[in-house]
């Protein structure tokens, strides 16, 4: 096996982990099912990661990196779902990475010029909870959608939607 060979390997497994992970939880997700998704050995995970803590940390760096590049691109919803399971099950140990969506989300509000708020923290907060929700709600939102919402159709429906309630209010009426 060469380097490249390794580095594919790695990526492979980092890659199964993320979806494992994101679908079943960390608790729920063995380092053996994680092997086994990506076609390798328990024993090859462990020599490229160190222990599942150290694939969990890889995997954490990972997505935030994609998250950072392309929240709203497609492809990275299993990034943001895998984000969304990781700061419900491990909120301790994710929150500098929930402050970073935060920070970027009010920095991206006030480039693009939002409205006035009159906390924009707290709306960059909702904001990024209500994204992370969806993702975290993944299933829930393809029973209703009949897509999946990683997907073009799915990301599409789901973009309207908020739109809709973001820009337009949900009462006549209303300001937003």
């Amino acid at each position: 096996m060469d380097a490249s060979d390794d580095l594919k390997a790695r990526a492979r497994i980092r890659d199964a982990a993320i979806l494992r992970f994101g679908r079943d939880g960390f608790a729920a997700a063995p380092v053996r099912r994680i092997a086994a998704d990506a076609r390798v050995s328990a024993a090859l995970v462990v020599h490229h990661f160190g222990s599942k803590q150290g694939l969990i940390e890889a995997c954490d760096a990972h997505a935030m990196a994609i998250a950072r590049q392309a929240r709203h691109a497609e492809g990275a919803g299993p990034m943001l779902s895998y984000l969304a399971r990781a700061m419900v099950e491990r909120p301790a140990e994710t929150a500098a990475m929930f402050d970073e969506m935060v920070a970027v989300t009010e920095r991206t509000l006030a480039d693009r010029g939002a409205r006035p708020a009159a906390d924009p923290r707290l709306r960059a907060v909702v904001l990024v909870c209500m994204e992370l929700g969806g993702f975290a709600l993944h299933d829930q939102l393809g029973r209703h959608l009949g897509v999946d919402p990683f997907g073009p159709d799915g990301m599409a429906r789901l973009g309207k939607a908020m739109g809709e309630l973001l820009l337009g209010g949900l009462f006549d009426g209303e300001k937003p």
